[in-house]
């Protein structure tokens, strides 16, 4: 789901995590150390931040820290989770901090102004500036597309990364360790991670959030708090105060806990 995150003057330390959407933001005070892909970076006031889907990373956000931030869909990640796709989602690679003026001004500009399209449109000008797909590795494409699908099975079905592991003929060990080499983190965080992301989108469509922990199997609503909040800085009850869907998607209902909604925006490669 495309969305939109205004923080204001709230410090905070962001667990380890990734999202499935592009993550582009402009810091308007402040600053923001975070680490991804095992590197250290600072966004300082008048900085982009765009982080791709699924890199994980950890932050710290300072006490006077205030940013914009859009999340945009990408549509093969879409056709991936809804099984549209047999594939794996599309890698890319970007600078994670960019210092371009005019680029952040335009940004600051259409979230201010809180249209989805015009921050969409800046957001994708971003992207195509700079952001580089990474074109996949031939010799592991076919067991990294099979152990997508049992992923995305597993989510549908709710089993467990032992049952993945039969399913690909391999030992639970030998699984996780081969997920990890293939991937850089292990199948349980892999999993944990979407079904977070498809907790809030039911948490952006209304839902209320003991039912949204019951449909995305976490123990009980007090479990979301705690991994909503180390991940995302707020809990269930406030999330939606913060983060705002765009238009197009607050319309359309989730009748299913792994549907994600079809993203409005289509990105070039």
């Amino acid at each position: 789901m495309t969305k939109i995150l205004k923080w204001s003057s709230q410090a905070h330390g962001f667990q380890p995590h990734f999202h499935t959407e592009f993550f582009i933001s402009t810091t308007l005070q402040g600053q923001c150390h975070f680490e991804c892909e095992g590197k250290s970076y600072t966004a300082k006031t008048g900085d982009i931040s765009l982080i791709p889907p699924f890199h994980v990373h950890t932050a710290h956000c300072t006490e006077d820290m205030q940013y914009f931030a859009v999340y945009l869909a990408h549509p093969g990640i879409h056709e991936w989770m809804t099984g549209e796709s047999p594939g794996i989602p599309v890698q890319w690679e970007t600078p994670y901090v960019v210092s371009d003026n005019t680029l952040a001004q335009k940004l600051r500009e259409a979230m201010v102004q809180s249209t989805s399209h015009s921050s969409a449109t800046v957001a994708k000008e971003i992207i195509q500036k700079y952001a580089r797909q990474i074109p996949p590795d031939a010799s592991s494409l076919g067991w990294r597309v099979r152990s997508m699908h049992w992923m995305r099975e597993s989510l549908l079905q709710n089993d467990s990364i032992a049952s993945m592991a039969r399913h690909m003929n391999m030992s639970h060990q030998g699984f996780s360790r081969a997920f990890q080499k293939y991937f850089g983190v292990t199948p349980i965080f892999f999993r944990n991670q979407i079904k977070l992301e498809i907790a809030e989108n039911l948490l952006l469509q209304g839902n209320k959030p003991i039912d949204v922990a019951t449909m995305c199997g976490f123990s009980d609503q007090a479990h979301l708090n705690r991994v909503l909040k180390a991940s995302r800085g707020h809990t269930p009850g406030k999330y939606a105060r913060n983060y705002f869907p765009f238009a197009e998607d607050r319309r359309q209902p989730l009748h299913h806990r792994s549907t994600i909604p079809e993203p409005q925006i289509t990105l070039s490669p």
